[in-house]
C-alpha cells in the first residue's frame, strides 16, 4: 500500500502535467488529486471550480498567494467565461496604463453576455460583471492578457471622482497621450461636452495648453460649446509642465518622489558623516546583511518541480520539522 508521502507525490505529478501557471480549473484535476492537494495545503479555492497553486509554508492565512495570483487569476476567468466579449471598467483601465497593479477592492468589468454578477474573492474583495452591450467600447487593447479600454477611451469616460481620488494616475494617463486628435475623435462622436470640459481643465491645470486650447477649439468648431472644469483638487502637479510620459514606471517614481520629498526631508535625520571606527562600523554592516537581504526577498507564485515530488515521495519533505521545507526556496527570488 502507498504511503501518505507516495500518494501526496503521485498527486504533485498530476499537478505539474496540468500546471500552465499558477491558476487551475477544477475540470483540470480529479477530486481525488484535487483534495489531496487542498488538504495539503498546495492549492487555495478562490471561488467554485477555481484554484490557485500555492505552498504549505504561505497558505495558512496569509493573504500573499491571492493578491500575488490576483490579476493571473482575473484573465483567466474572464477569458475562459466570455473570450473577447468583455472589458474593464474606464477606472481600471487607467490604472493599468499607468502601471498600478494595486489590487482593487472591487473590480468593475463590462461584459457583452446578459446578467449581472457578483464574484465575491478571498480576502474581501470581489468582481462586479453586468451586461453594458451598447457600451461595450470598441476602443480595447489587450495589456497583460486582459481586455482594457483604450487610453483615449478610458479617459474620455471615466468618472470626475478619478481625477480626486488618483489624482497621480490620472496625471500620468493625460501626459501619456500623445496627440489630442486621439481624445477628439471620442469626445466629437459621442457629444461628450462634460468629459471635454474635464479634459480642458486638466490640461490647463497641468500647464499643457496646447493641448487644452486644441481640444476646447475643435469641439467648438463641432458645435459644441466646452466650458472648461478643472477635475483635480490637488494644488499642484507632480510633474512639470511639458513632461512626456513614455514609461509609466519611471514616471511613477518621479512623481512618487515629488510628492513626498518634503515630508522626507523633514523627518531624515542630520547626516551622521563618516564613521570613526571604519572596522566597526564595516562589522555592523556584515551582521545586518542577512537581515536586509531577507527583507528584499519578493513572494514569487508557487511552481512543483520533480525535484520535490521525489523529496515528498522518499519521506524527506517535512515542513513541520524543516525551515528549508517550510520557506521552499523556489517560492522566494532574491531582487535586491
Amino acid at each position: 500500500m502507498a504511503t501518505p508521502g507516495e500518494k501526496l507525490a503521485a498527486s504533485l505529478e498530476v499537478l505539474q502535467r496540468v500546471q500552465s501557471g499558477n491558476v487551475l480549473r477544477s475540470s483540470s484535476l480529479s477530486r481525488l488529486h484535487r483534495e489531496r492537494l487542498l488538504q495539503n495545503d498546495f492549492l487555495l479555492e478562490v471561488v467554485k471550480g477555481w484554484y490557485i497553486v500555492t505552498r504549505p509554508a504561505l497558505n495558512d492565512g496569509s493573504s500573499t498567494p491571492w493578491f500575488a495570483s490576483y490579476w493571473s487569476f482575473i484573465a483567466a476567468y474572464l477569458n475562459n467565461r466570455y473570450g473577447d466579449d468583455y472589458c474593464l471598467s474606464s477606472e481600471s483601465s487607467l490604472h493599468l496604463h499607468t502601471g498600478a497593479t494595486v489590487v482593487p477592492r472591487q473590480l468593475v468589468v463590462i461584459a457583452q453576455a446578459k446578467g449581472t454578477q457578483k464574484l465575491n474573492l478571498p480576502f474581501d474583495t470581489s468582481m462586479l460583471i453586468y451586461q453594458d452591450s451598447k457600451n461595450l467600447p470598441s476602443g480595447r487593447t489587450k495589456l497583460n492578457d486582459l481586455w482594457i479600454m483604450d487610453l483615449p477611451t478610458a479617459l474620455c469616460r471615466v468618472a470626475p471622482s478619478f481625477f480626486r481620488q488618483n489624482p497621480a494616475d490620472a496625471e500620468l494617463a493625460l501626459r501619456m497621450v500623445r496627440d489630442s486628435s486621439d481624445l477628439l475623435r471620442i469626445l466629437l462622436e459621442g457629444g461628450s461636452i462634460s468629459a471635454a470640459g474635464r479634459l480642458v481643465g486638466a490640461y490647463s491645470f497641468l500647464g499643457e495648453m496646447q493641448m487644452s486650447t486644441r481640444i476646447a477649439r475643435d469641439m467648438a468648431a463641432g458645435g459644441y460649446a466646452v466650458k472648461s472644469a478643472n477635475p483635480f483638487e490637488n494644488k499642484a502637479p507632480f510633474l512639470s509642465a511639458g513632461v512626456r510620459v513614455t514609461s509609466p514606471y519611471v514616471a511613477r517614481i518621479e512623481s512618487l518622489w515629488k510628492s513626498t520629498r518634503e515630508e522626507v526631508l523633514e523627518a531624515f535625520p542630520a547626516p551622521p558623516g563618516m564613521p570613526a571606527d571604519h572596522l566597526g562600523y564595516l562589522h555592523r554592516m556584515d551582521e545586518i546583511y542577512v537581515n536586509d537581504a531577507y527583507n528584499s526577498l519578493s513572494i514569487e507564485g508557487y511552481q512543483v518541480t520533480p525535484g520535490l515530488i521525489e523529496q515528498i515521495r522518499d519521506g524527506n519533505w517535512n515542513p513541520d520539522a524543516s525551515e528549508s521545507d517550510r520557506q521552499h526556496r523556489n517560492a522566494l527570488a532574491a531582487k535586491g
